[in-house]
């Protein structure tokens, strides 16, 4: 009876393996189908600012045809080559927006049945549960931001490459064949340059990554420095077309994306408590950008006589230095504006339409987050693991410092819906709670109204409308008056 019961355990157990293979393909399959009824749906087919630009920047290279060598040519632009091209030849091959649609896709699908998983747990979808579990964050994810992914823009695509590098950083242990190894290497350099081609801050992130991948793994000379060598390998290949590029317009054979505007988006942010882009009529509007003023820096700006004009980054310091009470209240709301979706939309067509429901959701995942992360640090501490998701965070974190605009906080969203849906073990979480549920409520409710507050005040400090979060019908009515 005994050895019955112990064959259907390792039957039972063999089969679950085997459909573990498969539930990668499951989560990606439902989410590439999912997504591009979402973008069929939606049916969005018109570009503004950014994504214009990225939409049409590659064209100049498929005039004829698909021949790589035509990415030479590829025009003078403080953005890098790779998103463009990427972008270029799918629309080009799917004969217009279907080939966005099914490259975000394909990419949202990868994303969330391979690179989190592997990146924040060192394993695949192990169950029916995380399975399901996954499905949530992504639908999450896509209640947020569905309409983003409509436009072809940067933001998810570098986070995309980089979560993937840091999957496979995280997967190689599992492979036991050297040439694997340095091939996964190599894959893994070309994921890490992308990464920084599409938005150079993500520069910041790999210089985290490498020297974490070597300390990790520094008892296993035999295989890392072969991994390293073909990272460099990779990333050196992926960058020769921008050092041809580069040559071609700046007379520097370099890999370096030339991102100049540095200066004036830090200038900017100190002024500016919010930012979103506006696509709606102009009238009663002096520019296209939704401008929610921060009069402290625009005080500081005006008693410094700072310019636009004669700003330098490194005036930061001197500002911190002189005003070391205000200007980290500047960025602290920053940080608020970046943490807050106001709108589903990321191009703006109606101002007043904000989503007060997507306020209270989202200020509630990002509490629960911090309570689960708090929690898990309390009983297991902090692992050597979380400097991975701190480079993925960085980019993120150092874009507070220009004017704050949501979708450069994309990456954290992504991570705390994963976090919140995924990885939190709610049976230790709810143990937690009660033993001291009374002081938690206390300080849960005491943050959600400051961050109530203080998103109030944002919102009705905007330069051409002030807001209110959750009625702004009577003010509509009096302005048709």
């Amino acid at each position: 009876m005994s050895n019955k019961t112990d064959n259907g355990a390792e039957i039972s157990k063999k089969t679950n393996k085997r459909f573990q293979r498969y539930y990668w393909a499951i989560v990606f399959i439902l989410i590439f189908f999912l997504s591009m009824q979402y973008a069929k749906h939606a049916d969005i087919t018109v570009q503004h600012y950014d994504s214009k630009e990225y939409w049409n920047l590659a064209n100049d290279i498929l005039y004829n045809g698909y021949n790589p060598i035509y990415i030479l040519r590829f025009p003078q632009s403080i953005r890098g080559y790779f998103f463009p091209v990427l972008v270029g030849y799918f629309k080009a091959f799917f004969n217009g927006i279907r080939g966005w649609r099914v490259l975000a896709s394909i990419s949202v699908g990868l994303c969330f049945s391979l690179s989190l998983p592997y990146a924040i747990k060192g394993r695949g979808i192990c169950s029916v549960r995380e399975l399901l579990r996954t499905m949530l964050a992504y639908t999450v994810f896509m209640w947020v931001w569905g309409n983003f992914m409509q436009y072809p823009l940067s933001d998810f695509f570098s986070f995309f490459f980089l979560i993937s590098a840091i999957a496979i950083l995280r997967a190689i242990d599992l492979i036991s064949s050297v040439v694997l190894k340095a091939f996964a290497g190599f894959i893994c350099g070309i994921l890490l340059y992308a990464a920084y081609n599409t938005r150079p801050t993500f520069l910041y992130s790999i210089l985290v990554i490498l020297p974490v991948y070597l300390f990790i793994n520094r008892k296993n000379r035999k295989y890392v420095w072969i991994v390293l060598g073909n990272i460099l390998l990779g990333m050196v290949i992926l960058s020769l077309p921008q050092c041809y590029i580069n040559n071609r317009h700046e007379g520097s054979f370099s890999p370096k994306v030339f991102y100049d505007l540095v200066d004036s988006e830090v200038y900017r942010g100190i002024y500016t408590a919010r930012y979103e882009t506006y696509t709606g009529t102009l009238t009663g509007f002096r520019a296209a950008g939704l401008v929610f003023e921060d009069p402290v820096g625009r005080i500081i700006l005006e008693r410094e006589n700072i310019s636009i004009d004669d700003f330098q980054i490194n005036r930061i310091f001197d500002l911190f230095l002189k005003y070391p009470l205000d200007m980290p209240g500047i960025y602290f709301r920053h940080l608020l504006s970046l943490l807050t979706p106001v709108y589903r939309n990321v191009y703006i067509s109606n101002i007043y339409e904000i989503d007060y429901i997507l306020i209270i959701v989202s200020i509630f995942l990002w509490l629960l987050a911090g309570y689960g992360l708090l929690v898990q640090i309390s009983n297991n501490g902090l692992k050597v693991d979380a400097l991975w998701i701190f480079a993925v965070c960085l980019p993120g974190l150092l874009q507070i410092f220009d004017e704050p605009e949501l979708r450069f906080f994309l990456p954290l969203f992504v991570l705390c819906y994963y976090y919140v849906f995924v990885m939190i073990d709610y049976k230790t979480l709810y143990r937690a709670f009660l033993v001291k549920k009374i002081s938690v409520l206390i300080i849960f409710l005491a943050v959600f109204m400051l961050w109530l507050t203080l998103t109030g005040s944002i919102l009705s400090s905007g330069k051409d409308r002030p807001l209110l979060i959750s009625d702004n019908t009577a003010y509509i009515i009096n302005k048709q008056k």
